[in-house]
């Protein structure tokens, strides 16, 4: 692909980036290969797949990646997980916080971490779209 287009080499120019479960395989090769992505763009990280043990996983993370925009929403109207987890929300929201926290301690190199909270917004593209511009210009 690079013979086809102008583009700059090495994992501070390489991204990785997803929302709900796709957030969740960005996260995981941000955390797999961070020789070869320096920037990650994480909107609305399933991060309560695996029962928090991708928390657990980005815990201490020697090497993450340079940039990083974890996007965490407020309301997920897509589900009626709060009939039968009442705190869901603020679990979902706590998770993507600690996340955010535990890149920012990263031990082998200075992370330029970006947190947004959308209260109100709801677990889709258009929360996700709206946000865009902020995390990419950070990025």
């Amino acid at each position: 692909m690079a013979s086809h287009y102008r583009v700059k080499k090495g994992r501070e120019h390489t991204g990785v980036g997803g929302s709900s479960l796709g957030g969740v395989a960005a996260l995981t090769a941000l955390l797999k290969r961070p020789d070869v992505f320096g920037i990650g763009l994480l909107e609305s990280t399933s991060m309560q797949y695996g029962n928090g043990n991708l928390t657990r996983e980005a815990m201490p993370v020697v090497v993450g990646p340079n940039r990083v925009s974890i996007g965490g929403l407020c309301r997920r109207t897509w589900s009626r997980r709060e009939d039968d987890v009442p705190k869901f929300d603020d679990a979902f929201v706590f998770l993507n916080r600690q996340l955010a926290e535990n890149l920012e301690a990263s031990l082998a190199n200075p992370l330029g971490v970006l947190f947004t909270l959308q209260p109100g917004a709801s677990h889709g593209a258009a929360a996700w779209g709206s946000s865009f511009p902020t995390a990419i210009t950070f990025l």
